[in-house]
């Protein structure tokens, strides 16, 4: 009897851990990713993503998601997690849009931020141009320029996905930036 109450107890933990994981995940839920079928231009899955929105103390700020589904764009890039479409709904992690400038905000720090990268729509949505795009080493590397984050804030925001191909979605994020 003790080991079956033992079992029974563990069970109630990890059932408690996943529905307190669940509730905590940033992001929306969607059914299909808001692209058209004429603007894709590279997709892969099964992508390592790291995420810094603001940096911390100790490990830096760092958030990395495994088994991410990345589709580039004509416009953007997008990144999210679960699929395929039609049998899973899709979780957005971010939208990096590289065709338009980000707005200019009048607040400062995260104020600035979730207004900004437009946080209302539960995922952040990141104005890049191809100055803060760099590839090294397999990993598509994104600095997101936030001068309205002010003196406490840190290192503006960061992307890194890592894939094979991260040259071909630089070359192909270059190709389709606007000329300024």
């Amino acid at each position: 009897m003790p080991g079956a109450l033992y079992a029974v107890i563990v069970v109630l933990f990890v059932v408690a851990g996943v529905l307190f994981v669940r509730a905590t995940q940033k992001g929306a839920f969607v059914e299909r990713l808001p692209i058209g079928d004429d603007e894709v231009v590279l997709e892969e899955e099964g992508l390592k993503v790291a995420h810094r929105f603001r940096r911390r103390a100790v490990r830096g700020g760092w958030t990395t998601t495994y088994r991410v589904h990345s589709v580039l764009t004509n416009r953007r890039l997008l990144l999210a997690t679960g699929g395929p479409e039609g049998k899973h709904r899709f979780t957005m992690l971010m939208v990096v849009d590289f065709a338009s400038p980000a707005p200019d905000v009048p607040e400062h720090g995260f104020a600035a931020y979730k207004r900004k990268f437009r946080l209302a729509n539960g995922y952040p949505t990141y104005a890049c141009s191809a100055a803060d795009v760099t590839v090294a080493d397999d990993t598509l590397h994104i600095v997101v320029p936030f001068p309205e984050a002010g003196p406490g804030w840190g290192d503006p925001p960061e992307v890194k996905v890592y894939s094979a191909q991260a040259s071909r979605y630089r070359d192909a994020m270059a190709a389709h930036m606007p000329i300024a």
